[in-house]
């Protein structure tokens, strides 16, 4: 299988990881400014939320401009 063949039928998933990935080290940049202590703690935990929210979000759309080329 050729790479335009990879992309063709997994690229949402592509996308959504890519979305993953960003989330998160902008999150993990950020929380270097949050002291330590339990408001650092519901950050991480909120965190972990946006990079499941963000990706699903991700894939959502992604799959619909896909679906629609």
């Amino acid at each position: 299988m050729t790479w335009t063949g990879i992309w063709d039928n997994a690229g949402p998933f592509i996308i959504g990881a890519i979305t993953a990935v960003v989330i998160y080290i902008l999150g993990e940049i950020l929380c270097t400014f949050i002291p330590k202590g339990l408001t650092r703690d519901i950050y991480r935990i909120l965190l972990i939320v946006a990079v499941v929210v963000g990706t699903i979000v991700a894939i959502y759309i992604s799959s619909g401009i896909w679906a629609n080329r």
